[in-house]
């Protein structure tokens, strides 16, 4: 149960595992409000995340002879931004789970399971279908 941006790690699946935990309406109110106040720190990180990658990928497709040590600072930069929004993905997915009654945190990990036993399968699918 980690929530993460960016299309890195399980984040898109939180909305589905909270709703399988079946949360009373106090418990839904604190994991709005917990959400509600990542909101803003999130969109001032993903614009900064952004201007990293238009930079990075400007300088990668200019005229310009390059090296990788060119690109380093901008790699850098990308680098250290990924890591804050997994950071506070973190953070976020923790006070979410406070919020769990010890049963709740018990269904949430049961579904993740087969949900994680599900993406297995449909990987062997999918690399089956390249044979």
């Amino acid at each position: 149960m980690m929530m993460t941006y960016g299309g890195e790690g399980p984040g898109p699946l939180l909305p589905l595992i909270l709703h399988q935990a079946n949360l009373t309406p106090e418990q839904h109110e604190k994991v709005r409000k917990i959400l509600d106040a990542d909101r803003e720190q999130l969109r001032s990180l993903f614009a900064q995340l952004e201007s990293a990658n238009q930079q990075l990928s400007g300088k990668l497709f200019a005229s310009q002879d390059l090296k990788l040590a060119d690109l380093m600072p901008e790699i850098d930069r990308a680098s250290a931004l990924r890591r804050q929004l997994m950071e506070q993905g973190v953070k976020t997915t923790l006070a979410v789970r406070a919020v769990l009654t010890t049963e709740q945190l018990a269904r949430v990990t049961e579904v993740k399971q087969k949900m994680d036993k599900l993406q297995a399968e449909m990987r062997q699918l999918m690399h089956g279908a390249d044979r």
